[in-house]
């Protein structure tokens, strides 16, 4: 059966509909959307304008409520206006302006208003008395007031508006003299009180500068010089209250309200081309969507290492194919993931029993090596000097030496094996119930003699309640390696402290002696194997090294909880066994 394309189907389908959507949308935009957005904005300034007109007709506002009723009215409809007089004055702002004395006694205004910025008033310097020429247009009835271009005060130019090469060519009338009083804004005027839009420009453009057909009757689009705004200006002539003409500027928004004039101009084709493409995306999403939802369902699946699901094949083409591909994916990615895991596993575990082993080999050289290497250097020198027949009257201590060390060697084996046993599990508790003050009692009885050998002697606390369950002799051995430590270490004519206690479910074993602290390093390694607090490993203190690494097997295999702390005195082992009686082990 030949499998239908579902990548053609979708191309021609899809394009058919774009190409239909786009080429109405966009004929219908081309040919009136320029046209209807403008005549919706001048529609929507008519509306404001007779709106304000009929409040400002039936009130008598002073010059100040005037422009605060102005100013909220532009705040309120995002516009700026201008009310013209007869001698083309804005008389809804403040007047700003200067006074000139020519030579001749004649007095000139120059108006400010919407000419100066306000970086021009804030290095405005200007007094009473000083000199002053002005360059601009004279206007009015008797020629006394004039627009300003160009300022000079003290032969110093403080504004210019006229381009140098046009300076001398352009006809503009002047004006000197000195200043005899003045109005010019303060700083709250300049923070709050100056218009700045150049609303003036627009008048000074619609009343002042040839045209050539640009002024449309009464609404036009203005272009902002120096920021390139476009602005949307309708004018309304009037004679109410001696005003001249009234300006309103809004700002024109390429996007924001070419939008909102988009949403009231496309509503029947939005509607149309909306219904042709649900017909369309209905279609669409039965014959796409539910396959490719059900193919990324079983791809996150596969993602999150899920390969229970298999995709049920419904299309024999493209989405059919890929989805029995992907049922064989999941199915060979399961199969080797779970090899890959179990090989992984299989590989790690080899690795770390190799490293340790590896380890324990190198460790267990290097110390045996190290113990036997002193015994049997003088088990040998000694053997020598036998044969050699030097030491006849020694024969006795010569042996006695020999004996010695190899007594030495053979406690060494013994330690190994019995280690040995405990880490491999090859020796098994025999465990009983046995009062452990008894057993403290006879190992202090069997140490005494070494440490009367030192002037030291034992205190021992008992408690009262001193059963406990567990292999007798290896507690035996635990206890008699944490005495005989402390008789060796301690120092010489002072109290070992031996104490049992009880703490809940567990009966407390403790010794301590007086001797010198133990580092961080020696407290962390004291249970390890061939580890002697003794760096130099010296034969004066005896020990194989392994004592109390047997000591950690067997309260380990007890279960039991022992450590060694540093105190003021010395250092103190202990450990915590369960007590028996009650049901408590």
């Amino acid at each position: 059966m030949k499998r239908s394309s579902v990548v053609v189907r979708l191309f021609v389908l899809t394009t058919l509909f774009l190409v239909f959507f786009v080429s109405v949308a966009f004929k219908l935009q081309l040919k009136s959307f320029e046209e209807y957005y403008f005549e919706r904005k001048i529609n929507d300034i008519d509306e404001k304008y007779f709106d304000f007109m009929a409040l400002y007709e039936s009130s008598d506002w002073s010059q100040a409520e005037l422009e605060q009723n102005i100013q909220y009215f532009e705040n309120q409809n995002d516009i700026k206006m201008a009310m013209i007089d007869n001698y083309y004055g804005i008389i809804n702002e403040s007047k700003y302006k200067i006074f000139i004395l020519n030579d001749k006694g004649r007095v000139y205004e120059v108006q400010l208003n919407n000419v100066l910025q306000k970086s021009d008033y804030m290095k405005l310097d200007v007094h009473a008395g000083d000199r002053i020429v002005v360059k601009g247009y004279l206007w009015g009835d008797q020629k006394k007031n004039i627009t300003l271009m160009q300022m000079t005060l003290n032969d110093v130019m403080v504004f210019n508006v006229i381009e140098p090469r046009l300076n001398d060519r352009l006809k503009v009338d002047e004006v000197e003299g000195t200043v005899i009083r003045f109005n010019i804004p303060d700083l709250q005027d300049l923070i709050f009180g100056v218009d700045y839009t150049g609303i003036a420009g627009v008048v000074d453009y619609y009343y002042f500068t040839p045209k050539s057909g640009v002024i449309d009757d009464e609404s036009f689009i203005y272009t902002e010089k120096m920021s390139g705004k476009k602005q949307i200006v309708k004018v309304f002539p009037s004679n109410r209250k001696g005003l001249k003409s009234i300006f309103i500027m809004t700002q024109q928004q390429p996007i924001i309200e070419a939008t909102q004039a988009l949403s009231d101009f496309y509503p029947v084709l939005i509607t149309g081309s909306l219904l042709i493409g649900a017909i369309f995306l209905f279609i669409f999403s039965k014959m796409i969507s539910n396959p490719l939802i059900e193919l990324e369902q079983k791809a996150q699946k596969m993602a999150d290492f899920d390969f229970n699901e298999y995709i049920e094949i419904k299309h024999n083409d493209e989405i059919g194919g890929l989805s029995r591909s992907l049922n064989q994916l999941s199915y060979n990615l399961e199969s080797s993931i779970k090899a890959l895991n179990d090989a992984n596993a299989k590989l790690l575990d080899d690795l770390e029993k190799d490293r340790k082993l590896e380890n324990m080999r190198k460790e267990f050289i290097r110390n045996i090596s190290h113990e036997l290497k002193t015994p049997i250097g003088v088990i040998r020198a000694f053997t020598e000097g036998l044969q050699d027949g030097i030491v006849e009257n020694d024969v006795d201590y010569y042996s006695g030496v020999i004996l010695e060390e190899i007594t030495t060697i053979e406690a060494l084996v013994k330690d190994m094996l019995e280690l040995s046993k405990l880490q491999t599990g090859a020796y098994r508790l025999e465990l009983e119930i046995f009062k452990i003050n008894v057993l403290i009692e006879n190992v202090i009885l069997k140490q005494t003699h070494f440490a009367l050998e030192k002037g030291m002697n034992f205190a021992f606390e008992q408690c009262e309640y001193d059963q406990v369950f567990g292999d007798y002799r290896k507690i035996e051995r635990v206890v008699a390696n944490f005495v005989s430590n402390a008789v060796r270490y301690g120092k010489s004519n002072t109290t070992i402290e031996i104490k049992t206690s009880v703490a809940e479910r567990r009966i407390r074993f403790s010794i301590q002696n007086e001797c010198a602290p133990l580092s961080n390093e020696q407290l962390d390694r004291v249970w390890d194997k061939f580890y002697k607090v003794d760096e130099s490993r010296s034969k004066v203190l005896g020990g194989s090294g392994l004592g109390l690494a047997i000591v950690k097997e067997i309260l380990e295999q007890h279960q039991a909880i022992f450590g060694v702390e540093n105190t003021v005195e010395g250092v103190v082992f202990y450990f915590e066994m369960g007590k028996y009686g009650n049901g408590i082990v």
